[in-house]
C-alpha cells in the first residue's frame, strides 16, 4: 500500500513570487524611501513616501513601484 499512497499524495504548489518585490525593497532601502502597503480589500496598493513628488506616489504592483523608484534614483543622481 505505501506505493499507492505515494501516487495519490497531492503535490506541493509553488508560491507565486513577484520578481520585482525584492528589487523594489532593496532599491527603496538604498534610497531611504519607505513603501507603505495599503489593503484595498480586493487588491493591494503601494504608497511611495517621497517628498520630491507631489503626485503619482500610488502604485498597484511591485513592478510599478520599482519603475518609479528607478525614476527617483535617476532624478537624485542628476
Amino acid at each position: 500500500m505505501p506505493v499507492l499512497d505515494k501516487a495519490f499524495k497531492p503535490k506541493k504548489t509553488k508560491r507565486k513570487y513577484d520578481p520585482y518585490y525584492g528589487k523594489a525593497k532593496r532599491l527603496a532601502k538604498k534610497l531611504k524611501i519607505e513603501i507603505i502597503i495599503d489593503d484595498l480589500g480586493y487588491n493591494r496598493g503601494y504608497w511611495i513616501e517621497y517628498e520630491g513628488w507631489d503626485d503619482e506616489k500610488f502604485c498597484l504592483g511591485w513592478d510599478e513601484v520599482y519603475n518609479k523608484l528607478r525614476e527617483i534614483e535617476r532624478e537624485l543622481s542628476v
